[in-house]
Parts: C-alpha cells; sequence; structure tokens
C-alpha cells in the first residue's frame, strides 16, 4: 500500500509562511521602481514628453532600464529596384518584436553588441523575431536592421549607452536613474518597465511593472468614432472637409 505523505500542521504554516514571504519580497521589489508620469494621458495638446524612471538595486551594480510595448505582428515593406525606379516589391510580416522599445544602461559595455546573449537590448529581439512574406533566406539580419533603422527614425525604438546614472543610496541599496524620450508616436496600452541589475556579468535582480498610456480629451473621442461609430465618423469627416474647402474657396476669393 502506498502511503500519503502528509504535512503536520507545523509543516503548513511554515510553507505558508515562506510563500507569503515571497509575494511581499516581489512586491516590495516592484515599489522601488518610481516612474513619472504615472499613467501618461495623451491629449489634443501633446506634443511629448520625458519619462522618468529610477529605481533601487544592490550596491556595486550597474543597472539596465527598458520601457516595453506589446509584441504584436508588425508590417515591412521590401523595396527593390525596377526599371531604374525603387518601388515597393513586396510585403514582410514580422513577428516576435514589441511596437516599442528603449533602453538605457549605466555601463556603455551592457549595451555593445557582443557573441554572448543577452537579455535585453536589440539582439533579444533579434533572436526572437521571425519574419514571414517576401523574405529571401539568409536576409533575415539586413531585414531586422532596416527595421530598427525605421523604428528608430520614427522615435519608436532608442538604445541610450550610458543613460542611467547610478548613485548611492545608502543601506547596500544604489538607486538607478534614467529619462527617456516620449514623442507623439506612442500608441496607447499596457507598457512593461524594466530594471535589471548586473554584477559581475550576472543578473542579480530583475524587477518588472506595468506602465499605462491613455488617451483622454479629443483624441479619446475621435478613437470613439473611429472604431465605434464608423459611419458618423466618416460623416463628420466629410462635413469638416467640405466646411474647411468652403472656408478656403471664400479666402482665395477675398484676396
Amino acid at each position: 500500500m502506498n502511503r500519503v505523505n502528509r504535512k503536520t500542521p507545523g509543516e503548513l504554516i511554515l510553507v505558508a509562511a515562506l510563500v507569503l514571504l515571497g509575494i511581499l519580497s516581489g512586491a516590495s521589489l516592484a515599489e522601488n521602481i518610481r516612474i513619472n508620469p504615472a499613467t501618461l494621458k495623451i491629449t489634443g495638446f501633446f506634443g511629448g514628453t520625458r519619462l522618468q524612471v529610477s529605481g533601487d538595486i544592490p550596491e556595486g551594480s550597474e543597472a539596465v532600464i527598458e520601457v516595453i510595448g506589446k509584441e504584436v505582428e508588425q508590417e515591412l515593406m521590401r523595396k527593390g529596384r525596377r526599371w531604374d525606379i525603387w518601388m515597393n516589391v513586396g510585403e514582410i510580416d514580422i513577428k516576435g518584436v514589441p511596437t516599442f522599445y528603449l533602453v538605457a544602461s549605466s555601463d556603455p559595455r551592457l549595451l555593445a553588441a557582443t557573441k554572448a546573449p543577452k537579455p535585453w537590448g536589440y539582439g533579444l529581439w533579434r533572436r526572437s523575431a521571425r519574419f514571414q512574406g517576401a523574405v529571401k533566406k539568409g536576409d533575415e539580419t539586413l531585414i531586422f536592421k532596416e527595421f530598427i533603422k525605421l523604428k528608430e527614425g520614427r522615435g519608436l525604438y532608442g538604445r541610450f549607452p550610458g543613460a542611467v546614472q547610478v548613485v548611492s543610496a545608502g543601506r547596500g541599496r544604489s538607486r538607478a536613474e534614467a529619462s527617456f524620450p516620449i514623442n507623439t508616436r506612442i500608441a496607447p496600452g499596457t507598457y512593461s518597465i524594466r530594471l535589471t541589475a548586473v554584477r559581475g556579468g550576472q543578473v542579480v535582480q530583475r524587477i518588472q511593472v506595468p506602465w499605462q498610456v491613455d488617451i483622454a480629451g479629443s483624441p479619446a473621442f475621435l478613437t470613439f468614432l473611429a472604431t465605434k461609430r464608423p459611419v458618423l465618423y466618416g460623416i463628420l469627416a466629410l462635413g469638416l472637409a467640405a466646411t474647411v474647402g468652403l472656408l478656403s474657396g471664400v479666402l482665395f476669393r477675398s484676396k
């Protein structure tokens, strides 16, 4: 007969205490990250901002801070030369990469390209990227580089080696601080803020918390119309276009 190992009440209490301690420790670590603005509100007057991120890390550690958007399928048009004219020659779908990604480090070498894989930086997404469509075998690395250039040009990707400042916080802790540029192209949604502490080439701490980007005011109203009331949105767009046309005609006649 098989014996069933049953824990005593004392053992059960010990297990519960350890689980609770782990939960509380994780919560306390997450509370160490400070984000400003805590929630970004995109209004009709939004012209970009700076995202301030700081968090505590073990003393003597370097830090990497990342701002990560959702991983969704993204499209990239491939250009080619046809009859001495550059044009779009095919569509490439890229999966496994975020729509938005900013990364900064205290030591510039942490963002340098190396043969050894790192759990941050563009190299992380190159390893997870999957390509479909007009892709020739062996062109994946070149396509990924073009994808990065496009994203950086739009301000949706960015690398900032040495931009994290590490200062003493006392009691065996240091504080890592960074400031990221956020432009008007950022989309509403839930993002992740990730703080990684590195010592001697090894990850000694990693904390990740959510960061919310919302739309408010007239952009929120227009988004609601476009997604929930497309007919009304179309009527308003036509009405606005007609009004602008009439006003333009009156102004040109008056001149």
